[in-house]
């Protein structure tokens, strides 16, 4: 059985464009907990949007 995960981005900072901009101190954060979920599961692939 395969297991798919669709993640949104973690929370940005709202001024700039949309690719050039960042993640928040809270958006980084965010981010270090996926890493942390992630890190125990299989992975054999993963697929990400341009932006």
């Amino acid at each position: 059985m395969r297991t798919l995960y669709f993640i949104r981005h973690c929370e940005s900072i709202k001024t700039g464009s949309d690719r050039g901009r960042g993640l928040t101190d809270a958006g980084q954060e965010q981010a270090q907990k996926l890493v942390a979920f992630f890190e125990a599961l299989p992975i054999d692939a993963i697929y990400s949007s341009p932006m």
